[in-house]
């Protein structure tokens, strides 16, 4: 689950640039990758990366 500002625009390309970098992350070559978009809720603070 990829909570975001507004998930109209996170476009194809980003997807595909995300998806990527996961499986080289991860190594999940050859397993499908399904994203849920959730819109974050007004006034939650967004999480830094550790």
């Amino acid at each position: 689950m990829l909570f975001v500002n507004d998930p109209r625009l996170l476009t194809v390309e980003y997807q595909r640039y995300l998806e990527r970098r996961f499986r080289g992350a991860f190594a999940l070559a050859g397993t499908p990758i399904r994203w849920v978009l959730r819109r974050r809720r007004p006034g939650t603070p967004a999480r830094s990366m550790p």
